[in-house]
């Protein structure tokens, strides 16, 4: 009989001590887990996107991303954290549903981003950036009302990685974060992929570039991009004086358009009338273009024409105008100078 009840109480303690390792087994992955996920998002952290990406960059094929909110402060000062935060979680959200399921995504820090798109090439990576920036606007409407007038939006540097690239993240992760930096001096809402001719010499240019010269500068990497050049209202200003400037440089025979556009009766102009207006005159110009967006106004640089060339382009924009549903019921107006 005594030996029956050791033997229970043998059984009983062990029973006790796996169930106490199973347990602290459980904690340890917990905890483990947690040291790598965004608490807000659900994404993978910093340091879950270094284990993460390491292993990514090395065996697999795609892009690298860096992914930047842009314009995102004046949420914070305007609407609160609590709002702020909204956004990021459903930007993680949006994320997410464009996102392939064996691509990786994380929140590094702030409004930062990093992402491992499996498999996909430069067209992909446009069409993805572009479906990005639409979803992000009409969430934020959503969330901040449709009057709110910030103009959110997602800056995307990349890099490809490719099997036989030997590469770690650290250097890829530069490279895209210098595209990055590009995208964010030439417009924002954009993306660039990171190509060793085109950033040559980058670092020691932007270092030295401020004013006219970090234009000039900025410019110069921009021509090999397949889409025209869109600035903010102010970098268009010196890309203006510059040109005047250049007289008989090979940068001549350029043409300013300044466009309005005016609703009818009264009906007021509206964020996202001046989105497809925006996107009208990208998908009209040449990548050695340059235009700004500026409330219900646009301007407008055509490089290296003629004043039929210009003619032909202006018109082109106005049919497409005429054929936009969002934009019927507004009236396109137009002045052009030549340089």
């Amino acid at each position: 009989m005594y030996l029956y009840a050791v033997c229970f109480l043998l059984v009983l303690y062990i029973g006790w001590a796996i169930g106490n390792m199973v347990a602290k087994l459980g904690n340890v992955q917990r905890l483990q887990k947690e040291a790598t996920i965004d608490p807000l998002t659900g994404l993978l952290n910093k340091r879950g996107a270094r284990e993460a990406m390491s292993v990514a960059c090395k065996e697999g094929e795609g892009v690298l991303a860096v992914l930047d909110l842009d314009n995102f402060k004046p949420v914070n000062d305007l609407f609160g954290h609590d709002m702020g935060d909204r956004i990021l979680i459903d930007l993680a959200r949006i994320l997410k549903e464009n996102a392939g399921n064996e691509d990786i995504l994380c929140r590094i820090g702030g409004d930062e981003f990093v992402a491992f798109y499996r498999g996909i090439g430069e067209q992909q990576l446009e069409a993805r950036t572009e479906n990005l920036n639409t979803q992000l606007m009409t969430m934020a409407k959503r969330n901040l009302g449709e009057n709110m007038n910030i103009p959110l939006g997602i800056s995307i540097g990349a890099v490809k990685v490719a099997s036989e690239d030997t590469s770690d993240y650290d250097t890829l992760f530069k490279k895209a974060d210098k595209a990055l930096y590009i995208v964010k001096n030439s417009g924002k809402h954009s993306y660039i992929l990171y190509d060793e001719e085109l950033f040559a010499g980058e670092d020691s240019s932007r270092a030295n570039a401020t004013g006219i010269a970090e234009v000039r500068t900025i410019l110069g990497e921009r021509n090999k991009s397949k889409k025209p050049y869109k600035v903010e209202n102010t970098k268009l200003r010196e890309i203006y004086r510059l040109l005047v400037r250049l007289g008989d440089n090979s940068v001549i025979n350029s043409v300013l358009i300044h466009f309005t556009v005016t609703g009818e009766d009264g009906k007021e102009i509206n964020l996202d009338t001046m989105v497809e207006f925006g996107k009208i005159i990208s998908e009209s110009l040449r990548c050695t273009d340059v235009f700004t967006i500026d409330n219900n106004t646009a301007l407008v640089i055509i490089t290296d024409t003629d004043q039929d060339d210009a003619k032909i382009i202006i018109e082109r924009i106005e049919e497409r105008c005429k054929e936009e549903p969002l934009l019927k019921g507004y009236q396109i107006t137009y002045e052009k100078e030549m340089l």
